[in-house]
């Protein structure tokens, strides 16, 4: 989570950085028009001022800088979403490592409950073949006169 505020800052300041190098750029070609002596002719500096007239306008400029600021709007809004599911997706994990020690459990605890079960089965088979074979031999005794009645 923190790398990912890091890179939200790195994307700011380099969207600064961008903006500044621009900034730099322009005053660089306004004072590259200004330092252009005139020339003999009005022709030739009107056609040095149009070569390296890069003014879009003002009403462009503004265009272009309010487009800008709503890229840097919605990458913000990006950034703020991934981090959200960042911690949404720490909180999934957190959810799975605890549903899956309760699935141990549940194995764990309904193993003994099976293995308990089968040996109350097996008793209570072993006590009802015991009692069947205890009374067949007292039937069998009482028939051939062994135990008399």
């Amino acid at each position: 989570m923190q790398t990912d505020r890091n890179v939200f800052k790195h994307i700011h300041s380099s969207t600064k950085s961008w903006d500044q190098k621009k900034e730099k750029e322009n005053r660089r070609l306004l004072l590259k028009r200004k330092s252009l002596a005139p020339s003999s002719s009005s022709q030739q500096v009107s056609e040095s001022q149009a070569s390296y007239s890069v003014d879009p306008g003002p009403e462009k400029l503004s265009n272009l800088q309010g487009q800008v600021n709503d890229v840097k709007g919605i990458m913000s809004q990006n950034i703020e979403k991934v981090l959200e599911r960042g911690e949404k997706l720490d909180d999934l994990i957190i959810k799975t490592d605890d549903l899956q020690a309760s699935a141990d459990t549940f194995q764990k605890t309904s193993t003994k409950i099976a293995r308990k079960m089968w040996w109350k089965n097996t008793k209570m088979i072993v006590i009802i073949v015991v009692i069947v074979v205890v009374i067949i031999t007292l039937i069998i005794l009482i028939a051939t006169g062994v135990i008399p009645t």
